[in-house]
């Protein structure tokens, strides 16, 4: 089957289209991680929330961690 430029630019617009929204929401989470960093990295943070809980070890570390 040969593809003409007309099929190739409708096949293209069509897989950008269902892409597009879920680039919408890769933003949204990006921009919150951002968000994140910024606040865990400007030090200084008092213990208040959400800074008052402890980490704890979860099941899902490594085998060497105890």
């Amino acid at each position: 089957m040969k593809l003409t430029m007309s099929q190739l630019k409708k096949i293209v617009s069509e897989v950008l289209a269902e892409a597009a929204p879920d680039g919408y929401i890769q933003k949204k989470y990006r921009k919150s991680f951002k968000r994140m960093i910024a606040k865990a990295g400007s030090g200084g943070n008092k213990n208040t929330p959400p800074f008052t809980k402890k980490a704890k070890l979860g099941k899902s570390g490594t085998s060497g961690n105890p």
